[in-house]
């Protein structure tokens, strides 16, 4: 009956370490396909789009009926008149935002030193 008692006891405990070691693997699988997966991969895209134009949109021209979709209509680029102080506020308000997501994920990166 003790033999009997301790193989269930070992049996019980080597299912819950094949159960636990099947929902790890399974969590895995299922973030990586989140991660990695084509409606992730689209999303990722949305956003970078919705990041770039101007009207924080995905779509650029979703009836397709433009003719020509300029460029510089929808999107913000530094132009020369940037280096010269003839830069319209737009542009200013772009390149200040990108230097301070940079500056935050260099302050991430690296530790402070204390001079």
């Amino acid at each position: 009956s003790e033999q009997l008692l301790s193989q269930l006891m070992t049996e019980e405990s080597t299912y819950k370490k094949n159960k636990e070691a099947e929902k790890t693997t399974r969590k895995q699988a299922e973030d990586f396909q989140n991660e990695m997966g084509s409606y992730a991969k689209e999303k990722k895209i949305a956003a970078y789009i919705r990041k770039m134009t101007i009207g924080n949109v995905d779509v650029l021209d979703p009836t397709g009926t433009a003719l020509r979709i300029d460029p510089s209509k929808i999107t913000v680029q530094k132009t020369h008149a940037f280096g010269l102080g003839r830069a319209p506020p737009s542009e200013i308000n772009k390149v200040d935002r990108d230097l301070s997501v940079t500056t935050r994920l260099l302050e991430k990166r690296r530790p402070h030193r204390a001079d």
